[in-house]
């Protein structure tokens, strides 16, 4: 019969079966369908469409940065978390980062010693995401360092867990313009050098919240990380 594509359910892709050498084959940016089987009594087939994120953590760090090898990446709030592991991955492959942070300077010139023990380049340039000003200043920072900018990866974002009945109008609106409009400013700044090029890779760190909303993160981080 025709094959049924459609998105799993999260309590049916914690049970879901995948072949490690599935996800290395479709890498971790592609939308990958196949038929896979739920380890449960149930033998149905069932044809699941699922990002393969996490072949990023098992692929070499050459075939994961295929292509940006020496490039120029600007990594939003890559000062800690998931932006620091961003920011050493790609500087193992040889890349020339931008570390961005916005409050400590100390953990994110760790972070820039770090990648040029491991092969690569990199600046620090402090930046608030909220500001268009800053947005594109972190853009220019990479310009002016090397003369172009080939990706950006906007990981940066913030929270401020509370319940609806109790949030401030400004505690609302830190969130969105950093994690909402943060994304758009250093976006629209990328993409005006990217253009000229006709080249160049933006890469959006979303959260598991835009997918299902926890009690007291749910009505803001879910909508601005969605």
């Amino acid at each position: 019969g025709p094959r049924c594509r459609c998105r799993a359910p999260p309590s049916m892709l914690r049970h879901l079966q995948v072949p490690r050498a599935l996800l290395r084959q479709h890498g971790s940016c592609a939308r990958s369908t196949f038929a896979a089987r739920p380890s449960t009594a149930r033998r149905s087939t069932v044809n699941v469409q699922v990002r393969a994120d996490s072949a990023v953590a098992e692929a070499p760090a050459k075939s994961v940065q295929q292509g940006l090898e020496e490039g120029v990446t600007l990594v939003t709030g890559s000062s800690r978390g998931i932006g620091r592991a961003i920011a050493l991955r790609l500087g193992a492959a040889g890349g020339r980062i931008v570390v961005n942070y916005a409050a400590s300077s100390k953990a994110a010139e760790e972070v820039a010693h770090e990648i040029e023990a491991l092969g690569g380049s990199a600046i620090v340039v402090k930046g608030d995401l909220a500001k268009v000003s800053d947005a594109q200043a972190l853009v220019k920072a990479a310009v002016d360092k090397w003369g172009t900018l080939d990706a950006l990866v906007n990981n940066a974002g913030i929270t401020r867990d509370t319940l609806m009945l109790r949030m401030k109008p400004e505690q609302w609106q830190q969130v969105i313009d950093v994690n909402l409009s943060g994304v758009f400013y250093a976006t629209q700044a990328a993409v005006k050098v990217m253009a000229k090029k006709r080249k160049g890779r933006i890469v959006n760190i979303s959260s598991v919240v835009g997918l299902t909303g926890n009690a007291g993160a749910g009505q803001l981080l879910s909508g601005s990380k969605a």
